[in-house]
This record gives structure tokens, sequence and C-alpha cells, in this order.
């Protein structure tokens, strides 16, 4: 457009180059600015692609473990329980505490580790005969690894070598711990007696 009107008014030829360089400079810087603008655009979208695909992955939910479910474990672990001591037999129920679990017996010091607590049930099984039961009567879940539960029992003591029976009632507060093989084991029970002190 500049070219032609420099040729309409017949300017001198340098004048006229000068004015159709001016008009390819300018459309040249114009352009530049456009794809300056362009790649801009396009980068940002890029970044925003880039960021969002880098950011934290989506993690699977954690396990649950409801009361409910946690009732059921409680029920298998302590199934056998007051059969085995009414068969004289009271040692083996120390298979059911984890290696580094703590009994708390009344009116005793504390049995620490399983071999502690199946020395005491072995000792006790020689010298006394039993008969009673257990009910579990709360049952929490702590986590997907840990439950608590209460116990509630009565249970009467005959000594082997003659003597008075003598009963016990009590209740017990206990923690079990989900085992690395997905089985569970009694990791702290503590227990005191109803009876007058």
């Amino acid at each position: 457009m500049l070219g032609r009107v420099g040729a309409a008014f017949d300017l001198p030829k340098s004048l006229r180059d000068n004015i159709v360089l001016g008009s390819d400079v300018t459309a040249f810087t114009q352009g530049r600015s456009i794809m300056k603008h362009r790649v801009s655009a396009v980068a940002g979208a890029l970044t925003v692609v880039l960021l969002s695909a880098c950011g934290p992955a989506e993690q699977a939910p954690e396990p649950t473990l409801s009361d409910t479910e946690a009732r059921a474990i409680i029920d298998d672990m302590m199934s056998g329980w007051d059969a085995v001591v009414k068969a004289g037999e009271l040692g083996s129920n120390a298979a059911v505490y984890t290696d580094d679990a703590i009994r708390m017996q009344p009116n005793m010091p504390a049995l620490v580790g399983r071999e502690a607590i199946q020395a005491w049930m072995e000792e006790q099984r020689a010298a006394y005969s039993f008969e009673g039961s257990n009910e579990i009567v709360e049952v929490r879940a702590l986590s997907p690894d840990w439950i608590l539960f209460r116990t509630e029992g009565s249970w009467t003591r005959t000594p082997k070598a003659g003597g008075e029976p003598s009963v016990s009632d009590g209740k017990w507060l206990s923690i079990a711990q989900r085992q690395p093989d997905g089985s569970w084991k009694l990791y702290r029970d503590c227990g005191n007696s109803d009876l007058p002190g």
C-alpha cells in the first residue's frame, strides 16, 4: 500500500524504498510479536499439563477395620481358651500371646514375654484344676492392626493336692495385635479381681 502511494506521488526511489522497507520491518516486528505471544501461550499450556501429570498420584484408601469385624476376630482368637483351661492344658494358651506380650495378673508382678507367661501357666496347671468361663463384653477396633477388648469371667480353682477351692470373679482389658502373617495375638493382657482386697 505504502509502495503504491510513493509511486503515485513520484517520490524519489530511495525514499520509496525506505517506505516499503519500513512497512516490511513493521510487518516483521508485528509478526515476531504475534509469534512470541503464541509461543508463550503454548508454553503455558504445556506447563499446566506437565504439572498435572507430575502431581501426587492417587493413593489407595487406607484399610479399615470395623468393630463388627474386630468382634469376629476376637471371638475366633479366644474361642478355645476356656476349653483348654478346663482340660488342664492352661499352658497351651500361651501360644495366643506375642513374643513380647505382657500379662498383668492380679496381686503379682507383671509377666513379661510369652516364655514367662507360659511358665506361670504351667505352674498353675500343675497345681490346680479350673472350672469356669469368660465372656467377651466389649470389642473396639483401634486401627486395622490393633483391637481393644474387655472380658469378664468367674473361675473356681481347686488345689490338686487337696484343700478348699477358691472362686475368682474378675475382668480383663486386653489388646490384640495383627501379626505379619495376618493372624492375631494378645499383645497386652491386664486383669483384676472383683473380690474385696
